[in-house]
């Protein structure tokens, strides 16, 4: 039986498609100092902000969710809720999050979801 065509779908496409149709240009907002961004170096930044913010916890109160640059994409969905619906995390807002700590590990959970949507990463 086919999958319906979800909402999530065509927001995917949008996002592969102008990622496809424009050339490389600066990123919107500037990240880790840089205009020019890759997927290496959105995930590098996104890595950054959890392992400055998020394992500094994780370390001391659940060693068995510290994040490396191997496992975390495979967190990545359970990262969303729990910082952007739950907004459980960080615990108590400390250590706070930045507005552009917040907007790249949102921009790097979105670019993983449209690889997702199109079987360009596997779910690990």
């Amino acid at each position: 039986m086919k999958k319906p065509i979800t909402p999530l779908f065509f927001s995917g496409l949008l996002l592969i498609a102008t990622l496809v149709s424009l050339p490389v240009s600066p990123a919107p907002y500037p990240v880790g100092g840089t205009t020019d961004i890759s997927a290496n170096d959105l995930k590098a930044e996104a890595f950054a902000t959890l392992d400055a913010k998020c394992n500094t916890c994780h370390r001391r109160q659940n060693p068995f969710r510290v994040f490396t640059l191997k496992n975390m994409n495979r967190h990545a969905a359970r990262i969303f809720k729990q910082v952007f619906v739950y907004r459980r995390m960080p615990k108590g807002n400390a250590p706070r999050l930045t507005d552009l700590e917040y907007r790249t590990l949102k921009l790097w959970i979105d670019s993983l979801r449209a690889c997702w949507e199109f079987g360009l990463l596997v779910e690990n």
